[in-house]
């Protein structure tokens, strides 16, 4: 009688410091209120004692019972947090195992024998029973040790099967438990001794697929080792021309990396790049003039520059003027971009390069008459870009700069005749 009253005041404080604990653990999002969590704590104590009544003090108890515990609170309760609840459960049964095991064997083992048989029951409760209900009064006392614990097993992440594992090892170390001390019928103990083979077969399985994944992530790690080697010595040897495709990374040219890329790879010089609009001389012209070894040129002329509404001669005066402002600004070493496409009534003009960001302040200011960025002791510089802009605008168009730490960039647009 003694003993069923404690074994029942013990599961009813399992239930509360499973339930409560779990709840502790886990996201605050996820947290039940109050009269979910005593649901919860009833049910697991119903479940607890109706198995207990039906297959009594049994090992193969032992894992119906754990089983449906796990079920009500990782598939009922903490549905959507089953991962993290299952965490939380698997420590504080490891803590309920160890101690079953400890003071078990102790009683079992070494005390039960010592003692006449009236006394035994207060023996077991005083061995078993009482360790077990303090340590349930500590897992609630110091359930931020456990959330603790919790916290850093999620770092690791551990597989739900590693989890299961351990919780199923447990099972069998006190189901044996039981087997050894309370002579269990020959069945029971064959249906166990199957079941733990099988169980260990599945373990066995369970490494050597770990094992087999653990070489092959060793083999790629090898290969990815060679291929940061190769890389490094490829970066070391074409310093200036990786450096290159980060430019063209920067100011978003990525359409050309792959032939830039081709390049190195068959260790050919990065020359200029050029898509030219065969009726637009223009731009060839411009570009051919360019004579700095150091100035990589990208052009995309798709546009109908001669069909623009500007003299031919006065459109060579904005470009070049603007180029040669640009290959200046690089100190004859960069990237120049000249990109020209049609949109709607105008052809559009891009002049960008990845030189020296213009000062916020001079922005406004460097289209005006007089006004430049370099030397003027002769008073002889700074109406290039006003010149260009009193043309831009003489036949309607308009010209944006946008300067930045990637690119500086002209925009211009014209308007094309009808």
């Amino acid at each position: 009688m003694v003993i069923k009253l404690v074994d029942t005041l013990n599961s009813m404080l399992q239930s509360i410091f499973f339930v409560y604990v779990i709840d502790y653990c886990i996201e605050d999002n996820y947290k039940k209120n109050t009269i979910q969590k005593v649901s919860a704590v009833l049910i697991l104590f119903l479940v607890m004692n109706i198995l207990d009544y039906l297959f009594g003090n049994l090992s193969i108890c032992i894992f119906i019972i754990h089983f449906f515990i796990i079920i009500v609170i990782g598939c009922f309760l903490y549905k959507k947090k089953f991962y993290s609840s299952l965490v939380a459960y698997t420590i504080m049964y490891f803590f309920i195992a160890f101690n079953v095991n400890i003071f078990g064997n102790l009683f079992f083992g070494f005390l039960k024998n010592l003692i006449s048989l009236k006394n035994r029951d207060i023996l077991m409760v005083c061995v078993i029973y009482i360790p077990q209900i303090i340590m349930g009064i500590f897992i609630l006392k110091y359930k931020e040790k456990i959330k603790s614990i919790h916290d850093q097993i999620l770092l690791i992440k551990p597989s739900v099967t590693t989890l299961i594992i351990i919780n199923c090892s447990m099972d069998f170390i006190a189901a044996f438990y039981l087997i050894f001390y309370k002579n269990e019928s020959e069945l029971l103990r064959n249906l166990m001794s199957m079941t733990l083979t099988l169980f260990l077969g599945i373990i066995i399985l369970y490494f050597i697929n770990i094992d087999i994944k653990s070489h092959k992530i060793l083999e790629l790690n090898k290969t990815l080792y060679d291929k940061n080697l190769e890389l490094t010595t490829v970066q070391n040897s074409y310093a200036k021309e990786i450096t290159y495709m980060h430019d063209l990374y920067c100011m978003k040219k990525i359409d050309k990396i792959g032939e830039k890329l081709k390049d190195i790879i068959n260790k050919s010089n990065v020359e200029a790049d050029i898509k030219l609009n065969e009726n637009n001389t223009l731009i060839n012209n411009i570009v051919r003039k360019i004579k700095y070894d150091g100035v990589n040129i990208i052009v995309e002329d798709e546009g109908s520059l001669n069909n623009a509404n500007i003299t031919e001669i006065e459109l060579y005066r904005i470009i070049s003027n603007i180029v040669n402002n640009a290959v200046k600004a690089m100190k004859e070493t960069g990237i120049l971009i000249i990109k020209t496409y049609d949109i709607k009534d105008y052809v559009v003009i891009i002049i960008e390069n990845n030189g020296p960001k213009i000062e916020e302040k001079n922005i406004c200011k460097i289209f005006e008459a007089g006004f430049t960025t370099k030397n003027n002791t002769e008073k002889n510089h700074g109406y290039g870009l006003s010149i260009v802009k009193e043309l831009i605008e003489k036949y309607g168009g308009n010209i944006n700069l946008i300067s930045n730490d990637v690119s500086t960039k002209f925009e211009i647009k014209l308007p094309l005749n009808d």
